[in-house]
């Protein structure tokens, strides 16, 4: 062979091995992948440590601050005090028998934080993070490692160093709820050794160092560093936390909080110099006792009055337990805070309020009550209900609730046409408003599950409607208050269990003579609901329905359903959005005696504006709604809308059609900030 022809060959070897070595590095990242995906699935769940304890160290230095502070919940109690750097101490306890759900219990803490409060959000779903399930932390952090999510990362082998590997994972777009990071990998297993993830979520941006659990199979990490940092209109806060599980030193006897020795004791690791520092200027280091208590405060009466009592109370979320062994439990939002404002196309703007209280008797007993209500600027009216239940078997669901409330201002315009036919010429009804009348109820129910397909609702409702004008009625001689008591029953049947579809029969009838009442109907309703929870966090909603009336009396001038009425205080993003018609006019309501419904909605991650440079980072989640319906003087109504939310804000954007013709545009948005702090 010439040295020519040598060359050639050569040549020739040297570009095929250059072309197939693309194809070499492809096929070992895609079995990596595949060792990945699939490690989970190998654990023996039987094996696996389900409880132990957990250790939280949170250090926070708040850089800068203002007032818009004040607004932000868990951080009022840092935004007015003199210091800047704080620590806290958590030792508690973790049952993944759930899992991915973490049951999380505090059993000890030591703060320097004002009132033992923490900053920031909930931050044990970052610190107990979840790498081979859909999402890192629940309901929120797409993993790169859970194979249904690959298709939004890019991957890339970085180095191998004998059986462990680098790998690189960066999302396909900025999207907040994807993270790019190194984990170093075993490539034979495919089990994940540690972890370093960078992200941003809910006004947060961090980065996690995990290492995670390879002495024993476990989906979990042993040790998690987060880093924070928040920023907003000026203010700047970072927070520096550990968190070590799989611990097993319990605390002996009843623990007290702020008990230093007890947290020497249980502390797996040790404090920095700086640490100990913060711990030295806050607690009284002249105290000889074990437990080193908090020092008094000094400071003046109208301090602690009106900053730690009224501001607080003011401005942030209250929340907390009472009782013996903590069996209760409140919740108040904040009193003043614009974050707790919504619009909506026919209510305008709405102020809302929120209060509730539960207490546990024991594992299947509890009594619960909650004050929801809401003003709308645009009305003139204050919405407001006040639901109290105790549950009395919780394998079954039952429970008996007592609620009272009200409602829109229902319309009748029936009744004002058979006045003025009556009283045709004596006077002017232009002058009077005879249409519109408020609507107060009062209900009482009993629920039962028979079994996991089938459950009893019975009980009554009652009622009261007085007109507004009462004037014109008077002049007309006639009633201006209208009142019904009606016994109930709904059947609930779900073919599928507790995870398939519900359907409902409901069945209510008016009786004249009792508490009042002076109208006799009978209603029917019949409702069908179903949520697909698919891969990803995508989910479909469904929802059909229809109701009508059978009997009434004469002097029956009054339509209310059950399943198809106005939320009066709507929620925000995860209250009832799917399921509504956002620009029906409320008179519709109660215009027919029969309706038929459907409600249509597809919600995903990343669905069309997630992909949008910029704008997709703040992106969370996006919807797709269809609905339509059909009753008297109105059929077909229909209406398309899209939404999405944000750290900032949840909006919808809607059109309709009334009778097959284009009936209008309107949007409805809710403030979303920190409602997860």
């Amino acid at each position: 062979m010439n040295n020519d022809l040598r060359k050639h060959i050569i040549a020739i070897v040297a570009l095929l091995l250059l072309m197939s070595a693309p194809s070499f590095a492809a096929r070992r990242d895609t079995l990596l992948l595949r060792r990945i995906f699939t490690y989970a699935s190998k654990i023996d769940t039987v094996k696996m440590q389900k409880k132990s304890y957990v250790y939280i160290r949170c250090n926070a230095n708040v850089k800068r601050r203002n007032a818009l502070l004040l607004a932000v919940p868990t951080m009022f109690a840092v935004a007015h005090s003199g210091r800047r750097e704080y620590l806290s101490e958590t030792y508690g306890s973790v049952d993944i028998n759930g899992y991915p759900r973490i049951q999380y219990n505090k059993l000890a803490t030591v703060s320097t934080f004002p009132h033992l409060r923490e900053v920031g959000p909930e931050l044990i779903e970052y610190l107990i993070p979840r790498l081979y399930n859909v999402t890192i932390s629940e309901n929120r952090l797409l993993s790169p490692f859970y194979e249904k999510n690959h298709g939004y990362y890019r991957y890339r082998i970085l180095k191998k160093a004998g059986n462990l590997v680098t790998l690189r994972f960066k999302p396909r777009t900025g999207n907040t709820q994807l993270v790019a990071g190194t984990a170093i990998i075993d490539e034979n297993t495919g089990q994940i050794q540690s972890a370093l993830i960078f992200g941003e979520y809910d006004m947060i941006r961090f980065t996690m160092d995990i290492t995670m659990n390879t002495e024993e199979p476990s989906f979990l990490p042993k040790k998690v560093v987060f880093n924070g940092v928040f920023r907003l209109a000026g203010n700047h806060v970072e927070s520096n936390n550990v968190m070590m599980i799989g611990l097993h030193r319990h605390p002996e006897g009843k623990v007290a909080n702020n008990n230093l020795r007890i947290m020497e004791q249980l502390r797996p690791d040790t404090l920095s110099a700086s640490e100990t520092a913060i711990y030295d200027s806050y607690f009284n280091t002249n105290d000889t006792t074990s437990n080193k208590k908090v020092k008094k405060n000094k400071d003046s009466f109208a301090k602690r009055v009106l900053w730690d009592i009224i501001g607080d109370n003011v401005f942030n979320r209250i929340r907390g337990r009472f009782g013996s062994n903590s069996n209760g439990y409140f919740r108040i939002n904040p009193i003043f805070n614009p974050l707790y404002l919504g619009y909506s196309h026919n209510k305008g703007l709405v102020y809302k309020q929120d209060l509730r209280v539960s207490y546990n008797f024991s594992e299947n007993a509890q009594l619960s009550a909650r004050i929801k209500a809401g003003y709308s600027f645009k009305q003139h009216l204050i919405y407001y209900t006040f639901p109290t239940t105790f549950i009395f078997n919780n394998k079954h669901n039952g429970y008996v609730q007592f609620e009272f409330g009200n409602g829109n201002r229902i319309t009748n315009s029936k009744l004002a046409d058979d006045i003025k036919k009556e009283n045709r010429d004596s006077i002017d009804w232009t002058k009077f408003n005879l249409d519109y009348f408020k609507d107060s109820r009062m209900q009482l129910t009993i629920h039962y599950n028979l079994n996991d397909k089938i459950g009893l609702q019975a009980g009554f409702i009652r009622h009261s409607r007085t007109a507004v004008d009462k004037i014109g009625f008077e002049k007309a001689g006639k009633q201006n208050s209208y009142k019904s008591f009606a016994p109930m029953l709904e059947i609930e049947y779900r073919p599928l269990g507790f995870k398939g579809p519900i359907f409902t029969c409901d069945y209510e009838h008016s009786i004249k003579g009792i508490m009042g009442s002076n109208m006799r109907y009978s209603r029917w309703e019949f409702d069908g609901q179903y949520i697909l929870n698919m891969q990803r966090l995508k989910s479909l909603s469904l929802r059909a329905g229809c109701g009508f009336y059978t009997t009434h009396s004469k002097n029956f001038y009054f339509l209310d359903y059950a399943n198809f009425r106005e939320n009066n205080i709507p929620g925000g993003w995860n209250d009832d959005w799917s399921a509504e018609f956002e620009l029906l006019n409320s008179n519709w309501y109660n215009a027919s005696n029969y309706y038929v419904r459907a409600n249509v909605t597809y919600e995903s991650p990343l669905l069309l504006l997630s992909w949008i440079p910029f704008f997709g980072h703040f992106i969370e989640t996006e919807r797709i709604y269809v609905s339509s319906l059909a009753v008297k003087k109105l059929s077909p109504y229909t209406e398309y809308g899209y939404g999405f939310t944000t750290r900032l804000l949840s909006m919808g954007v809607f059109i309709s059609n009334k009778n097959g013709k284009f009936d209008g545009f309107g949007c409805k948005f809710g403030f979303e900030l920190f409602r997860d702090w």
